[in-house]
Formats: C-alpha cells, sequence, structure tokens
C-alpha cells in the first residue's frame, strides 16, 4: 500500500471515529429491551372531506414522479409543483425526485433538465431532480444502433454532461420498452444495450449517479399481453433480457434503478426473475411502485392489502437495493394521476404507506429513505435522531466511497463495493 492511500485510510478512519464519539458508541450495542424502531402508522383526521396524515417521525423520498404541465406556460409548472406539494404534505413525503417522461423522438424538447433545475432552486429541500427523458431518451430512440457515430456520441455526451452540470442526482427517465396503455401514450422499444445507453452507463459511472430505466420484462419472445391494444403496440414482443444484463456488465460503477418494480405488465417480472438479477449484478437498483398492473400476482401486496411473503425475503436478501417509486403525475388543476392498464385512481390511503407499514420497521427505513441518501447523493432536512445508527456508518462509507474511491470501507454492507474498488483497494 502506498504512502498516499495510507493517509486516505487514515482519515477515513478518522472520520468514523469522529461520528461514533458525536453519537455515542452505545448506540452501536444491540439493546434487545429497547429496540430502534420507526413508526410508520399514519394518522388520519378528515377535514373537508380530505385525508391528512400527521408525520412526526416518519421519512419518506419519493425516487420517481413527474409534473404535467406545459412548458408554453410560465405558470403551468408553478401550478403543477403546488400540486406536488399538497400532495406530499397530505401522505407524508419529505422530498420527491421529479423527472421527465420518457418522450419519444417527436417529442424531444418538450422539457427537460433546464425546466426542471428552475424548480428545484426555489425548493431545494422538498424537490431534486433526475433527467435526460426528454433530450436523451428522444436521442436514443430516434438513432438506431448502427447508425451512431462519433460525431452523435458526442453530442450525446456534451448533453448528458450538461445535465449533470445543471444539477440533476441522475439520468431519468430512460426506457428500453414502454407500453402504450391508452390512446395518446407512446409505446417506444430500444435494445438496453444500445450503444447511447452503454454511453450513458459509462458517463452516470464517471459522475457517480445513477440512471432511471423503465423496462418490461420480456425473457422471451412472446404475443402482446390481450388487454393491450396493437398498434402502437406491436403484436410481438422481442426478448430483452440477454441485452438487458450486457448494460449491467459494461460498467459496474454504474448504478442501473429498473424502476417499477411490482407493477408487471408481462407476467415475468417475478420475484424469482428479479431475485437472479440482483444475485448477479451487484450495480443493479429497483424503485417500487404499488399500483395495479396487468399481472396483480406479482405485487408486493395481495388483494387483501397484506404484504405477500416472497417479497419481504426478496428485500431482506438486498436490503440495500430497492427505493419507492411512485410513478406520480401531479397536474396544473390539482389533479394526481396514475398511468395504469386498468385506469385506476389513487386510493383513499396511499400504498406508500401501506407497503411500509407492513414491511419489518428495520426495512421500511431502508426502502422508504436511507437508501436513497446513498444512491442518489440527496440531502435530506430529517434530524440527526431520525436516522437510525446503522445508517451513521452508511453515511461515512458513502463519503468515503465519493471522496477515496481507491478505498472500499463499505462497512457494514461489503456489497456496495464496487468490482473496481475491490480490484484497487
Amino acid at each position: 500500500m502506498s504512502m498516499q492511500r495510507k493517509w486516505k485510510l487514515i482519515a477515513v478512519l478518522v472520520l468514523t471515529l469522529v461520528i461514533l464519539g458525536a453519537v455515542g458508541w452505545q448506540q452501536f450495542v444491540p439493546q434487545p429491551t429497547q429496540p430502534k424502531t420507526i413508526t410508520i402508522t399514519p394518522v388520519v383526521t378528515t377535514i373537508s372531506g380530505s385525508q391528512t396524515i400527521a408525520q412526526p417521525d416518519r421519512i419518506v423520498i419519493d425516487t420517481h414522479a413527474h409534473l404535467q404541465w406545459d412548458p408554453g406556460s410560465e405558470s403551468s409548472s408553478d401550478l403543477a409543483v403546488k400540486t406536488a406539494l399538497e400532495n406530499m404534505e397530505k401522505i407524508g413525503i419529505q422530498k420527491t425526485l421529479i423527472m421527465p417522461p420518457p418522450f419519444p423522438a417527436r417529442f424531444a424538447g418538450t422539457y427537460d433538465h433546464k425546466e426542471l433545475a428552475m424548480i428545484t432552486k426555489k425548493y431545494p429541500g422538498r424537490f431534486a431532480v433526475l433527467a435526460a427523458g426528454g433530450s436523451l431518451n428522444p436521442m436514443i430512440h430516434s438513432t438506431r444502433p448502427e447508425e451512431v457515430t462519433p460525431d452523435i456520441k458526442r453530442s450525446f455526451q456534451e448533453i448528458a454532461e450538461g445535465i449533470i452540470r445543471n444539477g440533476a442526482v441522475g439520468f431519468g427517465e430512460t426506457t428500453a420498452e414502454h407500453f402504450s396503455l391508452h390512446a395518446g401514450h407512446p409505446y417506444l422499444s430500444a435494445p438496453p444495450d444500445h450503444p447511447l445507453f452503454l454511453l450513458l452507463a459509462e458517463i452516470a459511472a464517471n459522475n457517480n449517479v445513477p440512471i432511471d430505466l423503465h423496462m418490461e420484462a420480456i425473457p422471451q419472445d412472446m404475443l402482446l399481453p390481450k388487454e393491450l391494444d396493437s398498434p402502437p403496440n406491436p403484436k410481438t414482443l422481442r426478448e430483452n433480457m440477454a441485452a438487458f444484463e450486457r448494460l449491467l456488465s459494461y460498467n459496474r460503477n454504474a448504478r442501473v434503478i429498473w424502476a417499477h418494480a411490482g407493477w408487471d405488465n408481462t407476467g415475468y417480472r417475478t420475484v424469482a426473475l428479479m431475485q437472479q438479477l440482483l444475485q448477479r449484478h451487484p450495480n443493479l437498483y429497483m424503485s417500487i411502485k404499488i399500483q395495479k398492473p396487468l399481472f396483480p400476482e406479482n405485487m408486493p401486496l395481495n388483494e387483501k392489502g397484506d404484504i405477500r411473503p416472497e417479497w419481504v425475503d426478496l428485500i431482506r436478501s438486498f436490503p440495500d437495493r430497492f427505493v419507492i417509486g411512485s410513478d406520480t403525475f401531479y397536474g396544473v388543476a390539482g389533479e394526481v394521476m396514475w398511468r395504469t392498464p386498468s385506469g385506476e385512481t389513487p386510493p383513499k390511503e396511499n400504498p406508500i404507506w401501506v407497503f411500509l407499514r407492513k414491511l419489518p420497521p428495520d426495512l421500511a427505513r431502508k426502502v422508504a429513505y436511507e437508501n436513497v441518501i446513498w444512491i442518489y447523493n440527496v440531502k435530506t432536512d430529517s434530524a440527526p435522531w431520525q436516522i437510525s445508527s446503522g445508517s451513521l456508518l452508511d453515511i461515512v462509507c458513502t463519503f468515503a466511497d465519493n471522496t477515496y474511491p481507491s478505498v472500499c470501507c463499505c462497512v457494514p454492507n461489503p456489497d456496495r463495493c464496487t468490482r473496481q474498488h475491490r480490484a484497487t483497494g
């Protein structure tokens, strides 16, 4: 070990000791008679027929939501933001990561990071931005893999790096397979190992930000589910999982969030499939969407509202790899919209809280906010005592990984060490 690396490691250890001294060693000693928990049972009151939830000790960061607004109107975005903030207050979401939906080529430039960055400047504690849906995603879907040239790559990289310079915490929403669910809703398909997706993985890894990817699971060629219309959806769907694994393997330092876990519209995004992929790919993460899909048997909650045991087992096996991503659309007239095959409307009690309340408390904390802090490198306004002592070590580890990438100190989560870290640390 070189002298420089020794000093870096000493700096990390000193930082750890300082934090441990600040919070007290006893917080890391198990206390069986007084277990640490997070209260996630909502207190519900009704005011003029609306539901208000008091959540003094609850933290949720929603990692996937959209604003439905007219970019041509200066006041339109403010109205959509007002809807989002009112809903966040009502159901107890501390922070929301907003992003443009994955626009097709004909809607390129509708809106993207520049417009959304203005919102985060007004409300830095309530919103963070991912971008690509209105810029990079249309480029991917308008360029066939064999047509990608050095000039196209250069332009793509300039746009991507501009997104990060403008304050985005990741790239999203991108898509490799997007079904049309109703009139005017686009069908989009591109191979997950498209050269521009691979380039995006390199850029994301170099900038230490994640990629949010929407992709229906198609492990084999199959007919379109009968509930969906063709056109615009094709009658036959082409297998995409092998290409998805090539994307994941391309750069292990690129964190890929496979969006909408639990929202299965092919019948193949099963717990078994997700478990296999998570096992094989340490840079794969998933955001959970709890809305009714075409195949509700693969939802986290059953028809009675109880969590399925296999979902608890899955999250327990990979506790650092799941976050909440509601996929809510906030409109300018106060509307809160879901886009689902069944056309359902949001229920009175938000399913996020139903789901988190059914999870064991330690897993609920991780999924609700702890994982988001380090996966997306976002800040929260939570008081120090709202973060579990275990996550303090996570935060130290994240700081060390980001500051000294050649030193792997991922305690107590060694899975977080990337292959590059293991090779160099």
